[in-house]
C-alpha cells in the first residue's frame, strides 16, 4: 500500500476536533473522545468567562495574565482571593458568597479527568443549592491525597 493510502485512510477514520477553543476538555484534544463530561468541561469554562467578564481564547494577553484561564483561577483560588476574578465592570456589585460557590462549581466541572466532573444534573442541583458544599469537600479531599501520592 503507498504512503498516500495509508495517510489517507488513517485521515478519514481520525474525526477532527470539533468546539469552541478554550472550552475544549483535555480528553477530547488529546484523543478525540467526547462524552457527557466533555460538556460538562466547557460549561465550567463558560462559567469562568461569565465571572471574569473575559473569554478564554483571549485569555493571557493582558500583561498581569500568563498562562491559561483554568489556571489563574484554581490560583486565585486557592489564594483565597476570589475578588481578583470578577469582572470589573460589575463594580463590587456581586454577592461574595455567591461568587465563591460559582467558582467551586466551575473548578468541578473543569478537573483534568472527566470520570472526576460532575455530571450535568449535579451541576445543576448545585447550582440551585443543592449538594455544592459535599462535592467541593470529597473534590478537595481528593486533590490532598493525590498531591501526598504524587508530588
Amino acid at each position: 500500500m503507498s504512503e498516500a493510502k495509508r495517510f489517507y485512510g488513517v485521515f478519514r477514520l481520525t474525526p477532527a476536533v470539533r468546539g469552541t477553543v478554550g472550552h475544549i476538555a483535555p480528553e477530547y484534544l488529546s484523543i478525540g473522545q467526547s462524552s457527557e463530561k466533555t460538556d460538562v468541561f466547557g460549561f465550567g469554562i463558560l462559567l469562568l468567562e461569565l465571572i471574569t467578564g473575559q473569554r478564554a481564547i483571549d485569555f493571557g494577553k493582558a500583561a498581569n495574565q500568563k498562562g491559561a484561564m483554568l489556571d489563574w483561577v484554581k490560583k486565585i483560588n486557592q489564594e483565597k482571593n476570589l475578588e481578583m476574578l470578577v469582572d470589573k465592570d460589575l463594580k463590587n456589585n456581586y454577592d461574595s458568597i455567591e461568587l465563591e460557590e460559582i467558582v467551586q462549581v466551575a473548578l468541578l466541572c473543569t478537573q483534568f479527568l472527566p470520570n472526576q466532573r460532575p455530571r450535568m444534573s449535579e451541576v445543576v442541583r448545585m447550582l440551585e443549592g443543592d449538594g455544592l458544599a459535599e462535592k467541593w469537600e470529597a473534590s478537595q479531599r481528593a486533590d490532598s491525597t493525590r498531591s501526598r501520592v504524587c508530588p
